[in-house]
């Protein structure tokens, strides 16, 4: 599974804790780099595929409604909850439970031993309503992924650039 086999690489001490929450961003960045999926023709286009695991299931996937690039950032919220706390942000053993938490139940949060930056985050990523959801490039966007990024030498588009020295 991806995001056990990211786990074990970011652990940074005993207790299985990440130590820097930077370290986990930018690890995701540069895993999901080289992402994996279907690749939509247009921005505005829908899929109807089911692949991918029932615990990163966005709710509109759920529903059986079209879904598009904000179901991926549905997925990233859960995958970023799972590494910020060890567990997977609806963790529901039955398929009945998991859908209905998923569609009906609390908005996960995680817990305040991080940024509140990072706990924006994930809440915006794993809001129910799919218009709710940043794009990737309101993500990309966000001072504390723009800092991520510089940090890690990896360049950034000049329009992010300009958006990081109106924020200094």
């Amino acid at each position: 599974m991806w995001a056990r086999g990211t786990k074990c690489r970011l652990r940074d001490n005993e207790n299985g804790k990440f130590n820097n929450e930077e370290h986990i961003l930018g690890q995701i960045w540069e895993d999901l780099s080289g992402r994996l999926g279907k690749t939509l023709e247009r921005s505005s286009c829908y899929a109807h595929t089911e692949v991918g695991t029932f615990h990163y299931r966005s709710p509109e996937r759920i529903e059986g409604k079209p879904y598009n690039s904000k179901s991926d950032v549905w997925a990233l919220g859960c995958v970023l909850y799972e590494l910020c706390e060890l567990q997977p942000a609806f963790p529901e053993e039955s398929m009945r439970d998991l859908f209905n938490t998923i569609v009906d139940g609390p908005h996960p949060t995680i817990s305040g031993q991080f940024s509140t930056d990072l706990r924006d985050l994930v809440r915006d990523l794993l809001q129910k309503n799919p218009g709710d959801r940043p794009s990737a490039s309101d993500i990309m966007a966000r001072p504390c992924i723009l800092r991520i990024l510089c940090q890690k030498s990896m360049g950034i588009p000049e329009e992010l650039k300009l958006k990081l020295e109106e924020l200094n």
